[in-house]
This record gives C-alpha cells, structure tokens and sequence, in this order.
C-alpha cells in the first residue's frame, strides 16, 4: 500500500483522501477518466475481528502531494499490537480447525 501510494504521487497522481475504516486503510484517486478508485488493505480475519460490524468508526487521514514526506500512518506499524495478537489467535484457530 505504502509503494502504492508513493508510486502514485510521484506520478503526480493527486490523492483525494485518506480513510481508517478501523478494519481496513484506504487511499483514493482519480484515474483519468475522472473515476473515483480505491487501494485498501484490509486486516485478516476482519468478518471474525468485527462480528457485529465496525460501527462507521471512520477516521480521515492526511495525505501528501508531491515532495511532500509520506504521511506517518503509511509509516507507523499498523495494526496495533493488539489488534496482532488478536488476528494472530485466529489464525491459530483456523489453522487448527478441521478442514
């Protein structure tokens, strides 16, 4: 995502913004025809992590232009730890679970 998104501004693609949608990141640009796309990554194990769904806890992002810095959330280590240790119980779950 992060190499997305920097290939795209350093192709002079404006980014329009920047979403947490607390299971998933996502970015959005235009492509040249004017249509709105999306580059998102999603956590594992998101439908089990949110079972009730994810409130629309969304939080918007900073984005960045052209020899600007990336923004922080493309550096920091995401998802938190918890958030970790959490898919990581699942995924020992599921591997564990009978085919």
């Amino acid at each position: 995502m992060r190499d997305a998104y920097a290939h795209l501004v350093a192709s002079g693609v404006e980014i329009l913004r920047a979403t947490n949608h607390i299971n998933q990141r996502s970015f959005y640009f235009a492509d040249p025809d004017g249509n709105t796309l999306e580059i998102y990554y999603e956590l594992p194990h998101a439908l089990q992590l949110f079972p009730e769904g994810r409130a629309d806890q969304d939080e918007a992002l900073k984005v960045s232009g052209p020899g600007q810095p990336l923004p922080d959330w493309l550096l920091e280590d995401w998802p938190p730890a918890e958030m970790k240790a959490r898919i990581a119980t699942l995924r020992r779950r599921s591997e564990a679970a009978p085919a």
